[in-house]
């Protein structure tokens, strides 16, 4: 029995007529951990999808998904695509983002998903897919976790960051900035 994280890895065959890659993304459902592996087949075209493990270590995995489309018309767009998951559980939650294809490693993961102003930025603090960045003068912005769950909340001494799914965070003087994590599309889950 395959395991990832100390949970049983099934995989489910469930592609279906013209799929996405977005349809793809690995899941945690209870005590296990589901991947997409399977194929359609049809009497005008087929799709193939599998999934595996590049790299795992600490609770964190970098998962390949790759879809094959082939068809003797040739107008389905025939070839292969790929997408990488970085997932994980952190604090007892799962994770699972989407990063680029040329990620092979979970520290080139972890390095993508940074924006550029994280990467160079003195003071830096995290809460789940938010980065807080110490600003030299300002009044702070924390425009970014508008239409989320994270909530900011305006004190004497700073800001105090919350989530249902994070310890609340406090960050000291009123210059902070949240930015949010790169991701491609909207397929978090979190």
């Amino acid at each position: 029995m395959e395991k990832l994280f100390g949970k049983k890895i099934e995989y489910i065959d469930r592609v279906g007529c013209h799929p996405r890659l977005a349809y793809f993304q690995p899941v945690m459902d209870k005590n296990k951990i589901l991947f997409v592996d399977g194929k359609y087949s049809s009497s005008k075209h087929n799709h193939r999808v599998s999934t595996r493990i590049i790299d795992k270590k600490r609770g964190q995995a970098l998962i390949s998904v790759e879809l094959s489309r082939w068809s003797g018309y040739g107008f389905f767009g025939n070839g292969t695509s790929e997408a990488k998951y970085f997932c994980g559980i952190e604090r007892g939650h799962w994770f699972s983002h989407r990063v680029a294809s040329y990620v092979d490693t979970i520290d080139e993961a972890i390095k993508w998903l940074k924006p550029a102003e994280v990467q160079n930025a003195k003071i830096v603090k995290r809460q789940g897919d938010f980065y807080f960045v110490k600003q030299k003068k300002g009044n702070g912005n924390m425009k970014a976790l508008l239409g989320t769950r994270h909530k900011a909340k305006k004190t004497e001494d700073g800001w105090e960051i919350s989530h249902p799914q994070h310890r609340t965070l406090k960050l000291e003087g009123h210059t902070w900035k949240a930015v949010r994590q790169k991701q491609i599309g909207n397929g978090d889950v979190d």
